[in-house]
């Protein structure tokens, strides 16, 4: 993974095997790890190793007053001349944004449009996050394993792909903080100690054929969440939630909730255009679908 990144990014090829890894593995941007078959190549963690992506030179103080003409930036209580540079990004409304310039303390031009913040959230005194963050990451056809902690976690990144990846006999399965434009297809996340999968202030990302059941936690928890699509997913037989969602919009589900200890799902609170559609709930200990507090608009 080093020398891939001395080089800018790369491909790293695993043959089949077990891989036996004593040491956390970081990972870098532009960097894509691909197994031969997630049956036949597996990363097995000892202790708290696992595989972890994390941006850097995180910034965040002040607030944003507004964003006008879909690029320009207004900021309050901010100094971004000495602390930001244009290889950082903004994160804003749960989507990272590129920064074209920095004209002052209080304001710089984006360098994509921005697609707003939706419903939960108004200009002025709205939070904000910059950071170096980790982008173009593709991990697949490998099985991750042993981790006392996380098997994989991302931190302030973006345009991260998964496919045909199984995490097992985690603590947790997988968790996004921060991260925006992410896509998963066939993530498996069976027999975790905790949470299958964690999506915390994540948003924009498209994920088909998920399946996290079996685990000590939840499934699936998605906090503080927006535009995050399951297609024909399952989360099924944990002993907690399948799907637990607090303070997240536009979150479309396509899925299969059953045999689950605690609720199918459980919308807690703070939440808006939650839609289930075509999906199987049934024989789970509680509640199928549960709304409560001010989950509006489902």
């Amino acid at each position: 993974i080093n020398a891939v990144h001395r080089t800018g990014g790369g491909r790293i090829l695993l043959q089949p095997g077990n891989y036996n890894i004593s040491q956390p593995l970081k990972g870098y941007s532009n960097i894509e790890i691909i197994g031969s078959n997630s049956a036949n190549t597996t990363i097995t963690f000892s202790g708290s190793a696992n595989l972890y992506f994390e941006g850097t030179d995180v910034y965040d103080t002040g607030t944003i007053t507004s964003v006008t003409g879909g690029v320009n930036v207004t900021g309050n209580g901010t100094s971004w001349l000495s602390n930001l540079t244009t290889d950082h990004q903004i994160f804003l409304g749960q989507r990272w944004y590129k920064i074209a310039a920095i004209t002052s303390d209080t304001t710089l031009i984006l360098g994509e449009g921005f697609a707003g913040l939706g419903s939960l959230n108004s200009f002025p005194g709205v939070s904000y996050r910059a950071a170096k963050v980790i982008q173009g990451v593709e991990i697949k056809e490998v099985t991750i394993t042993g981790s006392t902690e996380t098997g994989i976690t991302f931190d302030d990144c973006r345009d991260v792909i998964l496919e045909d990846v199984i995490v097992t006999g985690c603590n947790k399965g997988i968790v996004f903080t921060n991260s925006a434009q992410i896509a998963g297809t066939r993530v498996i996340l069976p027999a975790n100690t905790s949470n299958g999968v964690e999506f915390q202030t994540a948003g924009f990302g498209d994920f088909d054929g998920m399946s996290s059941a079996g685990n000590g936690g939840h499934g699936m928890v998605i906090n503080n969440c927006r535009v995050l699509p399951f297609d024909a997913c399952s989360m099924s037989a944990n002993i907690n939630d399948g799907v637990n969602i607090t303070n997240s919009e536009s979150i479309i589900m396509q899925i299969e909730l059953s045999n689950n200890g605690g609720q199918g799902a459980e919308v807690v609170s703070g939440s808006s255009n939650i839609v289930f559609r075509e999906s199987l709930v049934t024989a789970n200990t509680s509640d199928g679908v549960k709304l409560t507090a001010t989950a509006d608009n489902c």
